[in-house]
């Protein structure tokens, strides 16, 4: 990234704001290539925040429907009871 920096910078602190700023966005709209197809946001909305938290918030929302991870309740009633596990228990 130091290849982005004008002469005389050496650290990404030391640039001014808005050369910092669009590094950093570049940065992030880079990280949703990572993101599945249909989980990245349309190029029409990158530079509106309410737009974006409200494509995030829907993209949370459908995963969780779809793998039932976020808001289940559903989590380990009774712990499972075995010798090994019972020795790795201090006091047990």
């Amino acid at each position: 990234m130091s290849e982005l920096f004008p002469a005389g910078i050496t650290a990404l602190t030391d640039l001014p704001y808005t050369l910092h700023e669009a590094i950093v966005r570049a940065l992030l709209y880079l990280s949703w290539e990572e993101l599945p197809k249909e989980d990245r946001p349309p190029r029409k909305m990158w530079l509106d925040a309410d737009e974006l938290g409200a494509w995030f918030k829907a993209v949370e929302r459908r995963r969780d429907e779809q793998y039932g991870t976020h808001n289940s309740s559903s989590g380990i009633e009774d712990p499972v009871e075995n010798a090994a596990a019972k020795d790795l228990v201090s006091g047990g």
